[in-house]
């Protein structure tokens, strides 16, 4: 690589870095936490917000009584819970929804 190449390889990264400095701007986390710490903590909470969207729709048909609604948004909130590794919970979520006796909510 020319060192033009490598001075340009340089400034692109740079202001890349720049951008996203910009966009965390007003993102705060504890002085313990190192920068890629913060960033990983962040994406695993964005990455819990997107079942919310299931979350939602589960308890809406639920409450207009729409059990058809309820099992479809259970078994994707389901399939999203199996992808992020949650196999249990998914498990545990599949046996609620086919009405499976041992796996009802219990109150801690």
């Amino acid at each position: 690589m020319s060192d033009e190449l490598a001075a340009q390889a340089v400034s692109n990264w740079q202001a890349e870095a720049e951008r996203v400095k910009a966009a965390v701007k007003g993102f705060r986390w504890p002085d313990e936490m190192s920068f890629s710490e913060a960033v990983l903590h962040e994406i695993d909470r964005l990455r819990s917000l997107n079942h919310l969207s299931e979350v939602f729709r589960i308890v809406e048909g639920a409450t207009r009584g729409d059990l058809r609604k309820v099992k479809a948004y259970a078994g994707l909130l389901a399939e999203k819970l199996d992808e992020d590794g949650e196999a249990n919970a998914a498990r545990w979520l599949r046996q609620i929804v086919e009405g499976n006796a041992g796996a009802r909510i219990v109150p801690r």
